[in-house]
């Protein structure tokens, strides 16, 4: 059956082929559309090709599906990666914040703990002072007061029912000490006024007014520092400028300046009545927060009991919330007093001096007793968490107070010192550290820290200890103090095996009756010390106690500390190589000698 259409464009019994033969044959054309149509229409495509090519079609556009699906299903898995990726990370970082913060609190813990063992408090926070103290003046230095005045031509009328505040104003204004140097002489009323008013007044500037006068009585400026007077200056000039500086961190008018410092270094000093005894110094230490051991438990001398105190003992154990909150609230802060201990430590110093020009002047202010507990007091002091504000008055206290005592007192109070010395602080380690503090360029200085040393030696370990030996110091005789036969006589210093090998090592708590590998560091420390200086007197070529022989041995004693300590704790190798540096030092001491002595040889 022919297509529908066919008909009716070609002629009856003709065929699709034959006409366009025929018409390709008649004129010379090309087929006609209707004739291509007609082609088209009868050429039927091929069903199989038809199938394969569905089939095609559908294969990519499966293979593509799945191209798409895995490329979604990788970015997905990325992306998950990426996330549990971050997870652990901020995990991984979480768990080190927390390592780091424990190792901080850990250090911070240990931080506090060192300096526990080598601090011990002794100056505790008191309350602000709020009233003047009570100066016992001489009923006659008003009268006195104005006739200086006249005679500078000033003119000045006291009122006697305000003597007190007269006097104060006074002192502030620069007139008291300007009279004092017009009148060349001052009575004990006059320096008791003096000394009080600067250790108990609640005015800076009057307590500071009261320093300089009593400083310019006794004829000292300032501390003196090392080369002093050598550094382009004169001496007077030197005087001079101490005073300018003193008045001028007081805030003192310049007339105090021009008129008074200036004018000390010109004139006489004054004849004094007094100066402040031993016993009023360290009276002045107590009242203003000395007191070592722990906080004062009443009320301080001379004052009342702080208000918390009180409110404590009016309302009793069992206050109540609110009313305590109320108490605490009115309560004023705590103050330490390092200003007028500052003043105190200064003047206990000035008075030392003042009394070695003095001789007379020192057997009334002066006692080998007192000068003792003011000595320990000083050095009590330097253990202090506030030392390090106190240090330059502590130097020259100290060093003053130790040259305050006579050759005889020395000779029985140096024993006497040292125990105490070797018994104070918290710990052995505060111990070295406070002998290392001492003024060894003084001899009595190095005298007490080598006897010092020499005890504290002998207890580094515990007693009882097959390693603690007897003790070798003779403590009737001092000056015969030998410390290379203090430290030969040690047992552990010839069995260097066994002082390592019964030391706790690291941070390992030592057993009872036992010690640390920190303490074999402190016999190396304390023995340097103690032989430092001898080695030194040794390499000039002077008499020394550091023999040929006691240098082999202590070479020896070294090297087998550094041979025994195998340990790989910080604590052990720290021990180990202050060992190999004092080997060393020792040795280039020793070589610079026989270095010298080849020199001298070859010279000759």
């Amino acid at each position: 059956m022919a297509p529908k259409g066919i008909g009716a464009g070609t002629a009856a019994g003709a065929t699709p082929t034959n006409t366009a033969a025929g018409a390709a044959g008649g004129d010379g054309t090309g087929p006609t559309a209707i004739q291509v149509l007609d082609e088209l229409q009868t050429a039927v495509p091929d069903f199989n090709d038809c199938i394969r090519t569905i089939k095609s079609v559908a294969t990519k556009k499966r293979l593509r599906d799945e191209a798409a699906a895995a490329r979604a299903a990788q970015r997905a898995a990325l992306q998950q990666e990426a996330r549990e990726h971050k997870e652990d990370e901020e995990e991984e970082g979480k768990e080190a914040t927390d390592r780091l913060q424990a190792l901080a609190q850990q250090m911070g813990m240990r931080g506090a703990l060192e300096e526990a063992a080598v601090k011990e408090q002794a100056l505790w926070p008191l309350p602000p002072r709020e009233a003047e103290p009570k100066l016992d003046l001489d009923p006659g230095y008003l009268q006195q007061l104005s006739a200086a005045a006249q005679e500078l031509g000033l003119g000045l009328d006291v009122d006697a029912g305000l003597q007190q505040e007269a006097f104060c104003c006074a002192l502030r204004s620069g007139f008291v000490q300007a009279a004092l140097m017009q009148r060349g002489e001052a009575g004990r009323p006059l320096l008791s006024a003096l000394f009080a008013a600067m250790t108990s007044s609640p005015d800076a500037e009057t307590a500071g007014a009261a320093f300089v006068v009593l400083m310019a009585l006794l004829g000292d400026g300032s501390v003196p520092s090392p080369g002093a007077g050598a550094g382009g200056w004169p001496p007077d000039v030197d005087r001079q400028l101490a005073g300018l500086t003193l008045d001028a961190h007081y805030g003192l008018p310049a007339a105090l300046a021009t008129g008074g410092a200036a004018a000390q270094a010109r004139q006489t000093p004054c004849r004094l009545a007094c100066v402040p005894t031993d016993a009023q110094l360290l009276q002045a230490l107590q009242e203003n927060g000395f007191h070592p051991g722990g906080p004062p438990a009443g009320p301080p001398a001379g004052g009342r009991a702080p208000r918390q105190q009180q409110q404590q003992q009016a309302s009793g154990p069992a206050g109540g919330g609110q009313r305590q909150g109320q108490q605490e609230q009115e309560e004023p802060a705590l103050v330490l007093r390092l200003q007028t201990v500052k003043l105190v430590l200064h003047s206990a110093a000035a008075v030392c001096r003042y009394c070695r020009r003095h001789p007379a002047a020192a057997a009334a202010a002066l006692s080998r007793k007192g000068v003792s507990e003011l000595l320990l007091a000083a050095l009590q002091l330097e253990l202090d968490p506030s030392a390090n504000q106190l240090q330059e008055q502590l130097d020259a206290a100290v060093a003053e107070l130790l040259d305050a005592l006579d050759a005889s007192d020395w000779q029985r109070k140096l024993p006497q010192l040292a125990e105490r010395l070797a018994d104070m602080g918290p710990s052995h380690t505060a111990r070295l550290k406070l002998l290392r503090k001492l003024p060894t360029q003084r001899a009595r200085g190095l005298a007490l820290q080598q006897f010092g040393a020499a005890l504290l030696l002998e207890r580094l370990l515990p007693a009882g200890h097959k390693l603690a030996g007897k003790s070798a110091i003779n403590r009737r005789d001092p000056a015969a103090l030998n410390p290379a036969a203090v430290i030969a006589a040690q047992p552990w210093f010839n069995d260097p095996k066994a002082l390592v090998a019964g030391a706790a090592s690291g941070e390992a708590q030592a057993p009872r009756g036992g010690y640390s590998i920190e303490t074999v560091g402190l016999i190396l420390k304390a023995c340097h010390l103690l032989m430092w200086p001898h080695m030194l007197s040794y390499a000039a070529g002077e008499p020394s106690c550091a023999s040929e022989s006691f240098q082999a041995a202590w070479h020896g004693f070294l090297l087998g500390i550094q041979k025994h300590i195998r340990s790989l704790q910080p604590e052990d190798q720290t021990v180990k190589t202050l060992a190999s540096y004092l080997d060393l030092e020792y040795q280039a001491a020793a070589e610079g000698l026989a270095a010298h002595e080849e020199r001298a040889a070859i010279l000759e």
